[in-house]
């Protein structure tokens, strides 16, 4: 079957405004000699801007690289299983100054609602450790399937179109579908998870999948777990291949 056109995404903030302006408060820190501070966004239709700004309070000069993450609320670890990962900067900031680094993006998400994180890194002997963190206390409400259908570069063929998870008191279902744009069949494996202080550890399960050129397939994956309030996670990947086409994060509701 045909698909329909990829859809162009306009995605807004749950406060209703053109243009949103979010300031952080959430700060975390694990160096102290490293701040990050006025972490801040701005969304107008799919135009995102995040800045923010690093200050080195130390005597000696810091090599840096910070980058943002959107991914599921309350996930405590994005950089786990995000649904956008920036481009990381990199910069030197000498003792006692500070940088101000901002990213301009295209914002392009799957259905669901997410939230922004940003992250510093900070140079030593043995590689770049992590020195600080701060989450957005507005999420980004892109819960219209239609409406925020997420576009994908034109070098990723097969893709996961849409996840639509289940939860009751005794067990949770997750429906998957997945979208292949190529001219020839895939066979992947679709495989999910729970992310949070109350899911198990690793994957709950996975199905291989055959999706026909130009199509689209899907399966239903099942557990007695309620997973209740637990961000829920699906890879898919081709059978045997380690790294995954495509992966999201979905909503803990």
């Amino acid at each position: 079957m045909s698909l329909p056109p990829r859809r162009v995404l306009a995605v807004s903030l749950l406060i209703a405004l053109p243009i949103v302006a979010v300031v952080v408060a959430g700060v975390m820190r694990s160096s102290p000699s490293l701040e990050l501070s006025r972490l801040s966004y701005q969304l107008s239709g799919r135009e995102l801007t995040v800045s923010a700004r690093v200050t080195n309070s130390s005597s000696k000069a810091s090599e840096v690289r910070i980058w943002y993450f959107i991914a599921a609320p309350g996930d405590a670890r994005p950089w786990l299983y995000p649904v956008v990962k920036s481009r990381t900067m990199q910069r030197e900031i000498a003792p006692g100054a500070a940088i101000d680094v901002s990213w301009h993006d295209q914002l392009a998400v799957p259905a669901g609602t997410f939230e922004l994180s940003a992250w510093v890194h900070v140079g030593t002997e043995s590689g770049f450790e992590h020195a600080a963190g701060q989450f957005a206390p507005q999420l980004i409400d892109a819960t219209d399937p239609e409406q925020y259908r997420r576009t994908v570069g034109a070098d990723q063929l097969v893709s996961i179109d849409s996840v639509n998870a289940t939860r009751s008191a005794s067990s949770t279902s997750c429906d998957v579908q997945i979208r292949n744009d190529g001219t020839t069949a895939e066979t992947v494996e679709v495989t999910w998870g729970g992310r949070g202080p109350d899911a198990p550890e690793g994957p709950l399960g996975s199905a291989v999948v055959q999706v026909p050129a130009g199509g689209m397939a899907g399966t239903t994956l099942q557990t007695s777990k309620p997973m209740e309030g637990v961000p829920i996670w699906v890879e898919v990947r081709r059978d045997g291949e380690a790294d995954p086409l495509d992966r999201i994060a979905v909503d803990s509701t």
